[in-house]
């Protein structure tokens, strides 16, 4: 308990200065290197699943899109699947945006219009293949 505070807390500069004080007590431990520094990256590996998974529901929907199993089957990965990786990704690189260094590549720019325009296809088009299936019922 300080002798200035009735309460017993502590000043900041107890806390912590003696904490961060170098032994010889002179000074600071010295300047931070940027290698000491966590630095945030966009987390393209969620792009990249996503683009494969795009990918993946628009060869489905092409090749075997007249069987209408496997056009519900493309349109649910391009949909649900698809979308729900891009969406984690959002999650996750916002989060990482929210941290104080974050390093933004184009690559991951790119790569997140790519998913995004690979997604959107995917869908239209096991979308129209179903449609097709209906309307020769």
């Amino acid at each position: 308990m300080s002798a200035d505070d009735p309460f017993g807390f502590s000043s900041p500069t107890e806390q912590g200065a003696s904490a961060r004080r170098d032994p010889s007590g002179t000074g600071f431990d010295g300047p931070v290197t940027s290698a000491e520094l966590p630095v945030a990256r966009t987390p393209a590996g969620l792009l990249y699943i996503a683009i494969a998974v795009g990918v993946i529901a628009i060869a489905i929907a092409v090749v075997f899109g007249t069987q209408p199993a496997m056009a519900i089957i493309a349109w649910a990965l391009a949909g649900p699947v698809g979308i729900g990786l891009y969406a984690f990704f959002r999650l996750r690189d916002t989060s990482a945006r929210a941290r104080p260094f974050y390093a933004a590549t184009t690559a991951g720019v790119v790569a997140s219009w790519a998913a995004l325009i690979v997604l959107v296809a995917g869908v239209l088009l096991a979308a129209l293949r179903i449609a097709q299936w209906i309307g020769h019922l």
